[in-house]
């Protein structure tokens, strides 16, 4: 079997070491599903093409939960300022995010408008954006060998239940 390399969806570009993650978060304001997913694509050709440290016929995209959406989003419909002719040989969503109107009707209104400053407004003001940016829309543009689980390790209500627990 041959040697592999294994890279995830990072939690900030490989160029904002340093930063805080508030600088990260602010980086996503309005750009959730371009900014994360054009690193993921730079990253992984930086690293075979321009560097060669990796094999581009053997790369791999995996994720979960916003991870997931990441994964969905660059097989369906990479941002047009990354550079053609890159293609993922495999992905694997876990439970990542396929349509963001429904992740918007279902997300706790605690939680919307952080989901508003990620898509750039909400799903009433901006219907566009979120049909764009959703991966469900482009699924005809999938042409990368896809792996998805849609059970999450943590479902909903399971912290609360965990609450009456005692071990």
């Amino acid at each position: 079997m041959g040697e592999s390399t294994r890279r995830f969806p990072p939690s900030r570009n490989l160029s904002e070491v340093g930063r805080t993650d508030r600088q990260h978060s602010d980086r996503l304001q309005g750009q959730w599903g371009i900014s994360e997913v054009r690193d993921c694509i730079l990253a992984a050709q930086n690293l075979s093409t321009s560097l060669n440290l990796i094999d581009q016929s053997r790369i791999f995209i995996r994720g979960g939960s916003s991870g997931g959406y990441t994964v969905l989003a660059a097989i369906s419909n990479p941002p047009p300022d990354t550079p053609s002719g890159f293609k993922w040989t495999g992905a694997t969503s876990l439970y990542g995010v396929s349509d963001l109107r429904m992740l918007a009707e279902d997300t706790h209104k605690f939680e919307s408008k952080y989901l508003n400053g990620l898509i750039g407004g909400s799903y009433e003001e901006v219907p566009e954006v979120y049909k764009e940016r959703s991966p469900i829309s482009h699924v005809d543009k999938i042409d990368t060998p896809l792996l998805v689980s849609s059970i999450s390790p943590r479902p909903p209500g399971q912290p609360s239940r965990n609450l009456g627990r005692r071990d």
